[in-house]
C-alpha cells in the first residue's frame, strides 16, 4: 500500500462531487447540507468546502461520485500488537470449536512444518474445559502450541512450549505469571501474562513480529482514521514500536495510545520518559490515559486504587479502568469519587453496569467506552453463562445516553469484531448471531451509533465534523449513510487520515 501524496503542510487532497452528511443532524452548516461540494484539505486540516473548488498542481484527487462524506472513524480501544498477531493465529472460538474433538482437528490442521509454534486464539471453556499442558499434549503433542482465551487474560502452553521457552522446570523468579500446581510443576497456564510471555519468546528465539501495516490496511478500508490503543502492560519498547511504525507509514491512523502504570514515577511525583516523551511525539500521536486493569481473583484494594488514580492525575494523566463485572464496576466508580475525576477519565467496557451506578457515573463525568459488537458475536454464550438478573445490564448503552453519560464505541479488536460497521449494526439491533434479542431498551439508532464512532481520540465526547478547519479525517462512501447503514455493510470509497489518502476502493 502506497501512501499517496507527498509529506508535511504541502500535501493537499481535492475530494470532488460529495455530500456532506452532518451524522448528527444541526452539526455542519445548513449552506452545505444536501448540495453536492467538492471538499479541499491541506496539511492535516479541512481547508475549503464548496462547489467546483479548482484543483491546484500537486493534488491528490478522489470523486465521491456523488457519495456521501462524513467524519472518518475513531475506533476508541482495540490492542493493536494482538490484533496483528490475531491476524496470523489460528481461530479456535465457538461455534466453529465446539469440544475437545473439533480443537484438535482445528489445531493439526494449522500451517507449519513439523515442530513449528501454533498461536491460536478466541478459545471458550465450553469446548474441552478450562485447559492445562496435559490437555493440550493429548490434543497436539507434535508441535509447541499457545492458546489464548478469549478473554486474553489466560495463556495455556503445551509441554513441548514449555520446554522452549525454558519453564519447564519453572524459573526461580516468585513474580513469574506462571501457574504452578502443588508440586511446583507448572500447568501451562499463564495469567494476565502478555508482557511476560512476548519477552519470554523473544529472548529464546521463538517470536516473529506481528504485521501492524495489515490491520492498519483493513482499518483504513472500512473508513477508520484513528485509533486508541488500550494495551494495559505496555512497555517503553512496544510503545516506540508503535511510533516508529506510525511515523514509517507502516500505521496509517492518527494513534492515542494509554500507558500502564509504569508510566507514573515511582513517588508519583511525575511523568516517566514514556508520558513525558509526548511533547516530542509527531501530532498524528497523542498520549492517553494511564490504563488500569482489574481482575475479580486480585482486586487492590480500595485505599490502593485511589491512591493510583491520585498518583496519575498528579502526574497530567486521566485514568481508563478495564471493568468488565459488577465488582470491577462498582469499585472503580467508588474510587473515582474518592480520589476525583479529571476530564478523559473513563470506563472500559463497562459490560455490566447496574443502574444504581449511573447517577454517580453522571455526576462524576466519566466517560464510558463500550462494545455492543460483542451481543452478537458472544451474546448467546451470555444468555447461556450469565445470571437471569445480570441480563438486564449487559452492554448497557440507551439508558446511559438517556442519562447524559458521555460514551464512545470502539471494537475491542482482536477480541471483538474488527469492523466498526458491525458494531454499529449491532448497537442497533441487539441481536446475537442466532437472532435472539439482548436488552431492547438499550437499542440506539444506527446513525447515533455512528456518532460515537466520531469523537475525538483524546476528548471522545468531542463530535468530528466535516468543516473548513476541522480535522482531515474523512470517510467517502458509495451510497447515502442511511442507505448503507440498512444494508448492513456499507462500502467505503474512500479514507483520508491526517490529509493522506489511506485507501481508494477498487474502480469496478
Amino acid at each position: 500500500m502506497r501512501i499517496e501524496g507527498g509529506t508535511g503542510a504541502d500535501l493537499a487532497v481535492l475530494i470532488r462531487r460529495v455530500v456532506v452528511d452532518p451524522v448528527t443532524p444541526g452539526s455542519v452548516p445548513d449552506v452545505i447540507g444536501g448540495e453536492i461540494v467538492d471538499v479541499r484539505t491541506v496539511g492535516d486540516r479541512i481547508d475549503e468546502i464548496g462547489p467546483h473548488i479548482a484543483p491546484r498542481p500537486g493534488d491528490e484527487t478522489v470523486d465521491g461520485r456523488g457519495g456521501p462524506i462524513l467524519p472518518g472513524l475513531h475506533d476508541h480501544h482495540v490492542h493493536l500488537w494482538a490484533w496483528a498477531a490475531a491476524a496470523e493465529s489460528v481461530d479456535v472460538a465457538p461455534p466453529a470449536v465446539d469440544s475437545a474433538d473439533s480443537l484438535a482437528r482445528c489445531l493439526r490442521a494449522a500451517p507449519g512444518a513439523p515442530g513449528t509454534w501454533i498461536r491460536a486464539i478466541g478459545y471458550h471453556e465450553s469446548a474441552a474445559g478450562l485447559l492445562d499442558r496435559e490437555t493440550l499434549d493429548r490434543l497436539l503433542p507434535d508441535r509447541p502450541a499457545r492458546i489464548q482465551h478469549r478473554s486474553g487474560a489466560l495463556w495455556v502452553l503445551n509441554s513441548l512450549a514449555l520446554e522452549r521457552l525454558g519453564l519447564d522446570p519453572p524459573p526461580a523468579d516468585a513474580s513469574t505469571p506462571l501457574e504452578l500446581d502443588t508440586t511446583g510443576r507448572p500447568t501451562g497456564r499463564v495469567w494476565r501474562g502478555d508482557t511476560w510471555l512476548r519477552e519470554r519468546l523473544a529472548t529464546f528465539g521463538c517470536s516473529q513480529t506481528p504485521d501492524l501495516a495489515a490491520i492498519s490496511r483493513r482499518a483504513a478500508s472500512l473508513g477508520v482514521t484513528g485509533l486508541t490503543d488500550a494495551t494495559p502492560d505496555q512497555d517503553h519498547a512496544s510503545l516506540a514500536a508503535l511510533i516508529d511504525a506510525r511515523t514509517s507509514g507502516l500505521i496509517l491512523q492518527r494513534l492515542h495510545l494509554m500507558v500502564g502504570r509504569d508510566a507514573l514515577g515511582p513517588d508519583g511525583s511525575g511523568p516517566s520518559t514514556s508520558a513525558s516523551a509526548a511533547p516530542g511525539w509527531p501530532a498524528t500521536i497523542t498520549p492517553g490515559p494511564v490504563k488500569v486493569m482489574l481482575d475479580d481473583e486480585r482486586l487492590p484494594t480500595f485505599d490502593e486504587l485511589v491512591t493510583l488514580i491520585g498518583r496519575a492525575h498528579s502526574s497530567g494523566r486521566p485514568v481508563a479502568v478495564h471493568c468488565v463485572t459488577r465488582t470491577q464496576g462498582a469499585l472503580a466508580v467508588a474510587a473515582f469519587s474518592e480520589a476525583g475525576a479529571v476530564p478523559g477519565d473513563r470506563i472500559e467496557h463497562g459490560s455490566l453496569i447496574g443502574l444504581d451506578l449511573v447517577p454517580t457515573l453522571r455526576r462524576l463525568g466519566l466517560i464510558v467506552v463500550t462494545q455492543p459488537g460483542f451481543l452478537h458475536q458472544r451474546g448467546d454464550r451470555y444468555l447461556a453463562d450469565v445470571a437471569a438478573e445480570d441480563g438486564r445490564d449487559l452492554w448497557r448503552l440507551g439508558s446511559l445516553l438517556d442519562a447524559g453519560i458521555p460514551i464512545a464505541l470502539s471494537t475491542d479488536a482482536p477480541f471483538g469484531p474488527d469492523d466498526p460497521w458491525s458494531v454499529i449494526q449491532s448497537a442497533a439491533s441487539r441481536r446475537t448471531a442466532a437472532g435472539r434479542l439482548i436488552g431492547p431498551g438499550e437499542r440506539i439508532a444506527a446513525r447515533r451509533a455512528v456518532a460515537l464512532f466520531c469523537g475525538e481520540g483524546e476528548r471522545p465526547r468531542r463530535r468530528r465534523v466535516v468543516t473548513r478547519g476541522g480535522p482531515a479525517d474523512l470517510v467517502v462512501l458509495t451510497d447515502p449513510l442511511d442507505d448503507s447503514l440498512a444494508s448492513g455493510s456499507p462500502t467505503v470509497l474512500a479514507t483520508v487520515a491526517a490529509g493522506t489518502i489511506v485507501h481508494r476502493a477498487e474502480a469496478g
